[in-house]
């Protein structure tokens, strides 16, 4: 299949941008599992891909705890 021998090449970089786009997780693992791409591959460009996001969460989880507890007090651009 034309499809998973490009993944085997390129795996890194499909994995790594389909974790920086939000996508329904578990069909996109499902179908990695029907592919030939390396697990160490997979697993490292997982861990990669989720960092964005991650941190997006949590900055945001912070500046919610933040404004809960004293208010706004940055101008609005700030954050």
């Amino acid at each position: 299949m034309f499809i998973d021998r490009l993944l085997e090449k390129g795996g890194f970089k499909a994995v790594l941008l389909l974790r920086l786009v939000p996508t329904p997780l578990p069909a996109i693992n499902y179908l990695y599992g029907l592919t030939s791409v390396n697990f160490i591959t997979y697993m490292l460009a997982t861990c990669i891909g989720y960092i964005p996001g991650t941190i997006a969460i949590v900055y945001c989880g912070v500046f919610g705890k933040n404004v809960m507890q004293s208010g706004i007090t940055q101008p609005w651009y700030v954050y």
